[in-house]
């Protein structure tokens, strides 16, 4: 398959089968983002993955309502790291990496039951 072939095959999921991810599976996804390419290959970014649904269903409201979300049996949230960011690229990595940030905390932090750091 080609690229544009891969683009036009593209789609949203917005209905969930209830089995858990295969932690496999999960593992893949994980390895092919830190070897994705991004700015300064400093992939400047923390993965964090929660199968608790109350974390799930404040990620639904922080999206402005997209329930769809909560009913997934694991999300993976990406969040800038502008720090890292910062230093290939100084202050202007910083404020970008705050740019692409969400504001405001999602739950208690002890909730996330996995946390996934790029090397």
């Amino acid at each position: 398959m080609d690229w544009f072939e891969l683009v036009a095959s593209r789609h949203s999921v917005r209905v969930f089968q209830k089995t858990p991810v295969d932690r496999e599976k999960l593992q893949r996804i994980l390895e092919a983002c830190n070897q994705a390419p991004s700015a300064g290959n400093l992939q400047a970014f923390e993965v964090y993955i929660t199968e608790a649904v109350s974390v799930r269903r404040a990620l639904a409201r922080a999206a402005w309502g997209q329930d769809f979300i909560a009913s997934a049996p694991l999300v993976l949230v990406f969040c800038s790291d502008p720090d890292r960011s910062a230093t290939r690229y100084r202050d202007r990595g910083r404020k970008t990496g705050n740019a692409l940030a969400l504001a405001g905390p999602l739950s208690d932090r002890d909730t996330r039951p996995g946390r996934i750091s790029p090397a």
